[in-house]
């Protein structure tokens, strides 16, 4: 795989200029729905993205996730955060079967960290269990050990160790269930203290048959597993990073960790995971279900970056009030695209949930019927088109309907992207060509007797690479199985 993304990082974090302040107002920039009558008439600003990427209207932080100096980056900065909000940045290993230990490398900065006012930084190795059926729909039983890097805002960093429980959807705090130390240790789980910064610690997670091992810096405890615990869950290895706001609305935090030689092997000592980030100039999608990817604001826009291979992603940016919203409108501007084969699809794009066909079932968060829209350009093709979630996580869908909207001259070229849903027909255009209605009843065949609004409430921008096969472990990914685009948004309004 070729070595694209650390350039388009290291351009974006030359040029990024991290605003994260709080805005009262957004500056009005342009609005090509201003003079339309009907349905689609009435847009107004949502963001401009000149006040940075505020987490008042985004569920999103700006992040990097890459790999330099061989090691793993995994680096966050969220602005204007919701009082008690939590921002996590994840990289979850894909194809690995009955781990029973991690270990890893793990170190953060001794500068750039910004902890929230009452908050805290957190960077954690952990093995997740979880039953199939539950997964990527809820967090019902999910179970995680994991060991963590833990600084408060106005502490010193330690190191803690948690084993717990999900025992609702949510997973809200009050539905948890803690697996308790048993070798007598501190009761806060705090493994060690007086950390110090660029220094590499080893941490490990281990599941020895009866209880955990978590081990940092040498330094050991264990936990008895959280009642409801099944071993045969185990779903993945999980190295995070997270950002806590305290209790005072409108704080802001940035912190960065790297990871190196994470090592997994099952019950018999086998290796089930080695990766030392070395040997690839980019994640290894084989081993990890996410490649690279960054997301910035730079000169008052918002520049998305993805890299992707071996699994179907996509990296949203979603909007913090999407349950309300019908309408989205864009500027897109794609500025680098990549498929290894006509059989890829690399693409920018803005989309939203229109609603369930009566299939959703039973279960939170659960996305079976739900029917979203989307506008997008790939390349130089610009379309739009209806998809119907097939599971409950929406990791697959069924076509229903595209077509195209217009071809652009090249990359670079400035497409605004608009759709609106008024709950029987959509709406979409590109730039200010006459606007293109489609009703998926008359013309689709579909039927709504039983729809219900849509399970994942989602209206988004961002990009997405499809289209790839999946690889087994340890087998390299053949020609024509990867994407890359970049693309920077701006001027978001909605109805």
């Amino acid at each position: 795989m070729r070595k694209t993304q650390g350039t388009v990082t290291l351009l974006v974090a030359a040029l990024a200029i991290l605003a994260v302040a709080c805005a009262a107002t957004e500056e009005k920039k342009d609005d090509t729905t201003g003079g339309d009558t009907g349905p689609t008439a009435g847009f107004t600003l949502y963001a401009s993205f000149a006040n940075g990427l505020n987490q008042h209207k985004w569920n999103a932080c700006e992040v990097d996730r890459d790999i330099v100096s061989s090691a793993l980056r995994l680096a966050m900065t969220c602005g204007n955060m919701q009082a008690n909000a939590t921002h996590d940045l994840n990289l979850e290993s894909t194809g690995v079967r009955d781990a029973t230990k991690v270990t890893a490398t793990l170190k953060f900065p001794g500068s750039g960290v910004s902890i929230p006012s009452g908050g805290n930084v957190r960077s954690a190795v952990g093995l997740a269990y979880q039953p199939v059926a539950y997964r990527g729909v809820s967090s019902q039983d999910f179970v995680e050990a994991r060991v963590e890097f833990f600084q408060m805002d106005g502490g010193s960093p330690v190191a803690i160790g948690r084993v717990f429980r999900c025992t609702d959807a949510a997973c809200t705090p009050g539905a948890r269930i803690d697996g308790s130390r048993t070798d007598g240790g501190d009761a806060n789980g705090v493994i060690t203290g007086s950390l110090a910064a660029d220094t590499p610690y080893t941490a490990s997670v281990e599941y020895d048959g009866s209880q955990f091992i978590l081990t940092f810096n040498g330094v050991a405890g264990t936990w008895a597993p959280p009642t409801g615990f099944d071993a045969a869950n185990f779903s993945h290895v999980r190295l995070r990073n997270r950002i806590v706001s305290g209790s005072t609305d409108g704080q802001s935090g940035s912190f960065t960790a790297t990871f190196d030689d994470v090592v997994a092997t099952n019950a018999s000592a086998a290796e089930v995971l080695n990766d030392n980030f070395d040997a690839s100039a980019n994640i290894d999608t084989v081993k990890w279900a996410d490649g690279d990817g960054s997301r910035h604001v730079v000169n008052e826009a918002l520049v998305v970056h993805q890299l992707q291979a071996n699994l179907e992603r996509t990296f949203n940016t979603v909007l913090a009030n999407s349950a309300s919203i019908q309408g989205l409108q864009a500027d897109v501007t794609v500025t680098s695209h990549f498929e290894e084969s006509s059989t890829n699809a690399a693409v920018a794009r803005i989309q939203k949930s229109l609603f369930n066909d009566g299939t959703m079932g039973d279960g939170y968060g659960g996305r079976n019927g739900d029917v979203f829209a989307q506008v997008f350009v790939r390349e130089q093709a610009v379309m739009y088109s209806l998809f119907r979630c097939i599971d409950a996580a929406c990791s697959d869908g069924a076509a229903l309907h595209q077509a195209s909207l217009g071809t652009l001259g090249g990359l670079n070229e400035l497409a605004k992207l608009m759709l609106f849903w008024d709950g029987a027909k959509l709406y979409v255009r590109l730039n200010s060509d006459p606007v293109v209605t489609y009703d998926p009843v008359a013309e689709g065949g579909m039927t709504m007797a039983n729809a219900t609004p849509a399970g994942g409430h989602l209206a988004s921008i961002g990009t997405r690479v499809s289209n790839v096969s999946t690889v087994e472990p340890g087998l390299p990914i053949p020609a024509g199985e990867y994407g890359e685009v970049t693309a920077t948004f701006d001027n978001i309004y909605v109805k």
